[in-house]
């Protein structure tokens, strides 16, 4: 299982916690966040950190997908003191 809570960026830290969860693509994930108006296109922006200004909403709907809390996504909590 991937380490999540331990990735760098946000976009790391999405990525890991898909394939953890068992999405194997960002397009499987898009298919569960149907209706959030999340497309597959800022997904992987989002993963390949090209994309870092996410939305409260986006965040949250990844989290709820993914099963996550979202302090999990928005900061490596296995490294709380890191930048």
């Amino acid at each position: 299982m991937a380490d999540y809570a331990a990735a760098g960026s946000i976009g790391s830290r999405i990525a890991a916690a898909r394939r953890s969860r068992g999405y194997r693509s960002v397009a499987e994930l898009e298919s569960a966040l149907a209706g959030t108006g999340i497309s597959q296109a800022v997904l992987a922006n989002i993963e390949s950190g090209r994309k870092a200004d996410l939305d409260v909403s986006q965040v949250l709907n990844i989290a709820r997908v993914l099963k996550v809390p979202v302090s999990f996504l928005l900061a490596p909590m296995s490294r709380p003191n890191a930048p």
